[in-house]
């Protein structure tokens, strides 16, 4: 299916009418956007073909802005969500950070990704195997290394969680096992790949370091009271990370004040759980070499999507029905009796 989307895209690439001038926006199926979100997208769209026109750069800069998780009514699974609290805390932290710089030192998220069709045919999708698990992440270093930079969109956009705890993992696995084809890809410059690379390595500890900090803080040892702190000041960043995250997502005005407290209380108390999810994945990807082979396709449609999706195709599918012979009278037999009371109405203003 993955290939399938590749091919097709770079296919439309190469054969689409559009012009050096116009801008795509990639997004997940279950997207959403408002308003807001479509003016700092043009304006974004304008300034960097502005910039282009006045030889400022070559390439418009690719934008990225902040994706939100739970924020609509078709919440399937709360726990995934709330897990998903600090990628939002990752978007105004890490990749804020990035884009203020104009690179994409760990990548890019593979929705939310305003780029213009003159980047879009110079790098393409099409870069086998390699980048094909994380295609997001290989598309962003390729056109950096194609001297594409990078900036951050005032804007949001809202998804949605994986719907259980095991499409969580396998998410997480997939993201791992991808990130390192890319981090470790050869025709990729590996001044533009250190950053992830880093990034690779130090999750790949994280199914090892979890244990190690909950026996250190936990029990008696003799560990150092500065190897405590290290720990104790890592583990409070991730908490903080959470929170943050829940904050920026969650109105107490929308939820109001009750179910807010109780989200509250959840995000804080499940961070264990979390932080046991996350490790899932990651040592998931570790001991099974199909990871790094494929990935597994998480579904994002809820209920609600899926209705308004059977709903629409319904729609058309009315709207195309063929017209039986009998119906094709009926409506000729109505036509022709409103334009005889038509003509009488006329007759009768004439009069």
């Amino acid at each position: 299916m993955h290939k399938l989307v590749r091919h097709i895209s770079w296919r439309t690439i190469r054969n689409s009418s559009c012009t050096r001038e116009d801008w795509i926006v990639h997004q997940d199926e279950e997207t959403r956007f408002d308003v807001e979100t479509v003016r700092h997208v043009y304006y974004h769209c304008a300034a960097e073909q502005q910039a282009v026109a006045e030889g400022k750069r070559r390439y418009g800069r690719i934008g990225q802005g902040i994706i939100y998780y739970g924020i609509n009514d078709e919440i399937e699974n709360w726990v995934t969500t709330l897990a998903d609290s600090i990628r939002v805390a990752d978007d105004f932290g890490k990749f804020r950070i990035q884009f203020a710089l104009h690179e994409p030192l760990i990548g890019m998220h593979g929705s939310f990704v305003v780029a213009s069709h003159a980047v879009e045919q110079a790098t393409t999708f099409d870069h086998g195997m390699l980048g094909s698990v994380t295609e997001d992440a290989y598309f962003a270093l390729v056109a950096r290394s194609l001297g594409v930079t990078f900036s951050h969109i005032d804007a949001r956009m809202y998804e949605q969680s994986p719907f259980s705890i095991v499409d969580f993992a396998k998410q997480r696995k997939r993201w791992f096992a991808g990130l390192w084809l890319v981090a470790k890809a050869p025709l990729i410059p590996f001044k533009y790949r250190l950053g992830l690379l880093l990034l690779e390595i130090q999750w790949g500890w994280a199914p090892f370091m979890l244990p190690a900090a909950l026996l250190v803080l936990t029990c008696k040892t003799n560990t150092s009271v500065g190897f405590k702190l290290v720990l104790a000041l890592v583990s409070a960043y991730w908490c903080w990370a959470y929170v943050v995250g829940f904050l920026f997502t969650f109105s107490i005005r929308k939820l109001g004040v009750a179910k807010y407290c109780v989200l509250l209380w959840l995000q804080l108390v499940l961070q264990p759980l979390f932080a046991l999810m996350e490790v899932w994945g990651v040592g998931w990807a570790l001991v099974d070499r199909e990871a790094f082979k494929g990935f597994h396709v998480v579904d994002k449609q809820s209920a609600a999507l899926k209705a308004r999706m059977e709903g629409r195709d319904a729609v058309q599918d009315t709207e195309m029905k063929p017209v039986s012979e009998g119906e094709e009278s009926l409506l000729e037999k109505n036509a022709a009796a409103h334009r005889t009371d038509n003509r009488t109405k006329e007759l009768t203003v004439a009069n």
